[in-house]
C-alpha cells in the first residue's frame, strides 16, 4: 500500500480486512468478471481516453 502502484481488486467475498481499506483510496473496485479494467487502466495511465489499436 505504500508503493506507487496501482491496485486492483475484484471479489466477490468480504476479506478480513475489507473494513479497513478504502474503494478509490487503497484500491480500483471493478467488476467480478474484469469486464471495465480497460475502461479502468487509461485513467491511471494519464490517458483521457484509451488508445486506438
Amino acid at each position: 500500500m505504500t508503493s506507487n502502484l496501482v491496485q486492483f481488486k475484484s471479489t466477490v467475498y468480504p476479506e478480513w480486512f475489507t473494513h479497513r481499506i478504502a474503494p478509490w483510496v487503497h484500491y480500483i473496485p471493478i467488476q467480478t468478471d474484469y469486464s471495465d479494467l480497460y475502461d479502468a487502466f487509461p485513467l491511471f495511465c494519464g490517458l483521457e481516453r484509451a488508445p486506438c489499436t
